[in-house]
């Protein structure tokens, strides 16, 4: 508990990301998604507690539906989960 799991940034750019990942199973054109990235993590159903994903550009979202007062995140960011 109270650990990080970080990567290196991934730009992201329309029309310009990896073809062929695997699965592409997505609803975004192959060209404007980037599935080189993932986490799997797992909570001991024991010991459940709040997780928190967050995405470097600004949008939160906490499994607790839990905002900070006046938080607002990055206008026209998308998080699918």
């Amino acid at each position: 508990m109270g650990t990080e799991t970080r990567t290196c940034a991934v730009a992201l750019s329309a029309g310009t990301e990896p073809n062929g990942e695997t699965p592409n199973n997505g609803i975004v054109p192959d060209a404007n998604a980037n599935l080189t990235v993932d986490f799997g993590f797992f909570v001991c159903p024991n010991n459940w507690a709040p997780v928190t994903v967050s995405v470097c550009a600004g949008t939160t979202v906490n499994l607790t539906t839990l905002e900070p007062v006046g938080y607002t995140g990055v206008f026209g960011t998308t998080m699918e989960m």
